[in-house]
């Protein structure tokens, strides 16, 4: 059956190639037939046919026609080899905009085959249409042309960045003209030439043609900028800004900027903004900024609104601009514009849907970005909640570098929320986070120690990370440290230090250190027995509504400890205690005879992690989210 439907075909191929030969040029209605037919015959090295179908197909100016019609008559298959109608031929194919015709027409014409050679500016500029179309051979040659000044001005980092991009696609005998044009830079470089100096620079720092290597591409691009090459004095300017040496960096990118350098000016003022500028240095920013925005910067724009937002250089606050500025920024893509207007738009605006559109946008590259989404879709405030999607884009976070993505997880592990509850991992989490100095992983990290969450209550470490919090003035963590060394739950048993802590807590008005404190003193443990100061501190507390203290009042009251005895206030009290919810409080006030005995509750500990930032709807976290907040250069 195979060999009979070939048998038809090949008839068929005959008898129209005859009929071809009788009637002249015909207009076909599939014009991809003829091509078709074309490239069976030359398969089937059926020279004669393949001519006749791509000569009819040429003159129905189909530009593939053409091309194989004029590789025809150059290899003389099918027809009397002729260089000039091969030449004419893939002239009018490259004419056409087909690449592979634009680059074999350039070869003809810088051999001189079918007409005289031309000169080499029309030669590079066919080869440079079909490079730019991808065509890899053509991509080579542009590099070479570029390289050797031939037909084109000399340019060594554009031949770099051609020979390259024919390397990636698949072009031969690359490497050795890469190595002559970096060979060439570097000896140009070595021997004082800025512009050489300036480009090795940029192809050290980003690994263009040699191996990447920043300490290098910085010492290059110094010695360029000391010779005068503005691009590289704006090199050295942004460098020296993340360095921290910001006078320095300014001086750089001023110098680059009144030589001309208009990005070295957008710099400069986003460097002025940065700091405590002078009232010339305020409108030297300003400027810059301004002419930014008309020319449309979009890192210009961005910084205006930084300014505005944050109010830097004492411009007060204009909102209309600022989310203009912001938007126009985003849409131009610059990834710190698009985050900053999500957050604009949701703490300003309450716009969670266009907000999160943005932030998503943002997403892709920035991990601030990535951080926001999760928080807004932890706590769901005005999007559906979905721990799964907040746990997903916080690890993005997380793997890009965002900080605070670590105590969130661990927060989400401690929780069971989007997860299995696993206080392993949550703990893994806290450590990250606390290495970094979260004090709020720390304590979630003591607390997990502290309960023995893990298996078995582990004091010692639990107290290692108190004690950290305590010395950072923190005074639930310096409530529990002082109980901890008060009740021997540590080696070492030091109620005076224990007390300390007590009462530094006590002092910023935390009402268990108030509580705590009282009751050491009234019972004298490690410290000399004191009602009276004991007193002091119930009143305090109690005065605060605390039930506990209220209790214990009432308990000093009734029996005239620290202040004279007056059974109608110690009522007073156990009935404040008792309405607060105090069980005990309302036996106490049965319990009111001669010779009664009373319940008072010993030293307190809040023993709850903190995890309000994902469990308090009402919990404030516009200061969670990350913007850039700085003007960027």
């Amino acid at each position: 059956m195979k060999i009979l439907i070939v048998v038809f075909m090949v008839l068929i191929a005959a008898a129209t190639g005859l009929y071809f030969s009788m009637s002249g040029n015909i207009k076909f209605d599939s014009n991809a037939d003829m091509l078709q037919m074309g490239e069976f015959a030359l398969q089937e090295q059926r020279f004669e046919d393949a001519f006749t179908w791509y000569e009819n197909a040429a003159y129905q100016e189909l530009s593939e026609g053409r091309y194989q019609l004029s590789k025809l008559y150059a290899s003389g298959q099918g027809t009397e080899q002729s260089d000039a109608l091969a030449a004419h031929w893939m002239k009018l194919a490259a004419q056409q905009g087909l690449s592979k015709a634009e680059y074999e027409y350039g070869l003809m014409l810088e051999f001189g085959r079918g007409k005289q050679k031309a000169k080499p500016s029309e030669v590079f500029s066919w080869y440079q249409k079909a490079a730019k179309k991808g065509q890899a051979e053509a991509m080579l040659k542009v590099a070479q042309f570029l390289a050797d000044g031939i037909g084109v001005h000399h340019n060594d980092k554009e031949a770099l960045q051609w020979a390259l991009k024919a390397q990636a696609a698949g072009a031969k005998n690359t490497a050795v003209l890469i190595q002559k044009i970096v060979a060439g830079i570097t000896k140009k470089a070595g021997k004082g030439d800025a512009q050489a100096q300036y480009l090795l620079s940029e192809m050290l720092m980003q690994g263009t043609g040699v191996e990447k290597d920043k300490v290098q591409a910085i010492k290059w691009a110094q010695k360029a900028a000391e010779l005068g090459q503005t691009e590289a004095q704006l090199i050295i300017a942004k460098h020296l800004m993340t360095e921290g040496k910001t006078s320095d960096a300014i001086h750089w990118a001023k110098k680059a900027s009144q030589q001309g350098l208009i990005p070295a000016g957008y710099a400069y003022a986003a460097m002025l903004a940065n700091t405590s500028a002078g009232e010339t240095q305020a409108k030297d920013t300003w400027r810059w900024l301004y002419h930014g925005a008309q020319h449309e910067d979009k890192e210009s724009l961005y910084n205006l609104s930084t300014c505005l937002i944050h109010q830097f250089l004492a411009l007060p606050k204009n909102d209309v601009n600022v989310e203009n500025w912001l938007t126009t920024s985003a849409r131009a893509g610059l990834t710190a514009a698009q985050n900053d207007l999500g957050i604009y738009l949701l703490l300003g605006k309450k716009d969670v849907r266009n907000a999160t559109k943005w932030l998503t946008v943002a997403a892709a590259d920035d991990y601030r970005a990535q951080y926001n989404l999760g928080l807004i879709y932890a706590r769901g405030d005005g999007i559906s909640p979905d721990d799964e999607q907040a746990i997903r884009w916080w690890k993005k976070a997380e793997q890009n570098g965002g900080d605070h993505a670590n105590l969130m997880l661990g927060m989400m592990n401690h929780l069971g929320k989007g997860v299995s509850r696993n206080a392993f991992d949550a703990l893994l989490w806290y450590k990250r986070a606390a290495a970094l100095g979260d004090n709020t992983a720390i304590y979630n990290t003591a607390m997990i120690y502290y309960l023995g969450t893990l298996s078995k209550p582990d004091y010692e470490l639990a107290a290692e990370n108190f004690l950290i919090l305590a010395e950072k003035d923190d005074p639930i963590a310096q409530n529990i440290y002082g109980t901890m060394l008060i009740n021997r739950e540590l080696d070492v048993y030091d109620p005076e230090e224990g007390l300390m802590w007590l009462l530094r807590s006590a002092r910023k008005g935390y009402l268990q250190a108030m509580f705590n404190v009282a009751t050491v003193y009234r019972a004298g443990n490690g410290t000399s027995q004191d009602d009276k100061k004991a007193f002091y501190w119930y009143q305090k507390a109690a005065e605060e509504n605390f039930a506990p203290a209220q209790n214990a009042l009432g308990y000093m009251y009734v029996e005239g400890r620290g202040i004279k005895k007056d059974v109608d206030l110690a009522r007073i009290w156990f009935q404040k205690a008792s309405d607060n919810g105090l069980a005990i409080a309302a036996n106490n006030l049965k319990s009111m005879k001669p010779n009664a005995s009373f319940s008072l509750i010993t030293l307190l500990v809040d023993t709850s992690i903190r995890s309000e930032i994902l469990t308090d709807k009402k919990y404030d976290v516009s200061g969670l989210f990350e913007t850039h907040k700085q003007p960027i250069f």
